[in-house]
């Protein structure tokens, strides 16, 4: 067993080592550099990247194709996504030994693209992205990378809220119940004996998560969440009502709507899944509540909820993604807190305040 592994590790080192070779080999046949009119950097989505790929070449290259493009893609804690804008093929041919070749090029950044961004667990670069595709070999490359900012122009596309009625929550909501129903019929069976009392608790425990909502609108009856708009800007200000019809006559400790800016990363796969978050925000705003409130009453609860000012824009590609939350909690006394999540959607300030 010893012999096979040295022999499986000497064989990955001469793979690196020819890897290597036959890489720099193959870089050695061009020398490319990119400039860029903007001598910054910087860019706002909407814009356009404008400059010249020079390629100095010092053997002779059966070219396929010169491809240009822009060049986006994430790093950090999860697995890696990436995209490329705006490729074109500038050249197509043979390359001669001692030749200096000069290209120009334009790469349009989209609206729909990500902006640069580096946070904790997610990280989002752009590049220029030149490469000289040559056919049974190594690609000779070059990227130089650049700052997108955000433009006026993007997506302002509402998010979608969860359906309290969707199938796959009623249907998880039964399923918890019987599975609670059985678990407190086979603790009660079995309470002689010492596992009866753990099984019961786990059976009422179930039963709880299972139905805590309905239990709660039970006392604060149907109830009603009402924002602006879903989609927000940095520094923004978020009105919030919170509206219910009491089925009974009685009064509540308090309601809170806690804004949540959540990054989150996977990484690997399968078995080795592994799932990284980091909370950016938890911000809790306590509404305004009257003392007390008759049954069959409706009742409304207001309050504004500050927006930091942030870089972390709405942003998810599956195994990268920056999240936001309204977390509205009615907390009722002796009783089961009524909870609703609302989707929300943080866009860069100018698309959303084109005027301003």
């Amino acid at each position: 067993l010893t012999g096979m592994v040295m022999t499986f590790e000497q064989s990955k080192v001469i793979c690196t080592t020819y890897s290597s070779i036959l890489m720099a080999r193959a870089m050695s046949k061009c020398d490319i550099s990119i400039e860029l009119e903007n001598p910054d950097s910087t860019f706002h989505s909407g814009e356009t990247i404008n400059g010249t790929v020079t390629i100095a070449v010092n053997k002779n290259v059966n070219c396929r194709a010169l491809k240009i493009a822009g060049y986006w893609k994430t790093h950090g804690r999860g697995n890696r996504d990436s995209g490329r804008y705006g490729e074109k093929i500038v050249y197509e041919g043979d390359l001669q030994a001692g030749e200096t070749q000069t290209y120009p090029f334009s790469i349009p950044i989209e609206a729909r693209l990500p902006l640069t961004y580096h946070g904790k667990l997610i990280n989002i670069d752009h590049y220029v992205d030149v490469r000289v595709d040559i056919p049974w070999g190594f690609d000779p490359k070059e990227r130089r990378e650049i700052i997108v900012l955000p433009g006026s122009e993007g997506n302002l596309t509402e998010p979608k809220q969860p359906d309290p009625h969707a199938t796959g929550l009623m249907i998880g909501r039964a399923a918890g119940g019987i599975v609670s129903v059985i678990l407190c019929l086979f603790g009660i069976l079995t309470l002689p004996f010492c596992v009866g009392f753990p099984i019961l608790a786990v059976g009422l425990v179930v039963g709880f998560f299972s139905f805590r909502k309905l239990l709660a609108e039970q006392r604060v009856g149907d109830v009603e969440v009402v924002v602006d708009s879903a989609v927000i800007a940095p520094s923004d200000s978020l009105p919030i009502t919170v509206n219910f019809t009491p089925r009974k006559a009685g009064k509540i400790n308090d309601i809170v709507a806690t804004l949540t800016a959540t990054e989150t990363a996977v990484s690997g796969s399968g078995t080795n899944k592994s799932t990284h978050t980091n909370h950016l925000y938890k911000l809790p705003f306590n509404l305004e509540i009257p003392m007390s409130f008759q049954a069959h009453q409706q009742v409304s609860c207001s309050g504004i909820i500050a927006i930091p000012d942030t870089d972390a824009y709405t942003f998810d590609t599956g195994d990268n993604e920056i999240s936001w939350r309204l977390k509205v909690k009615i907390d009722i006394p002796m009783w089961p807190d009524w909870l609703q999540d609302v989707h929300l959607r943080l866009v860069p300030r100018e698309r959303l305040h084109r005027d301003e």
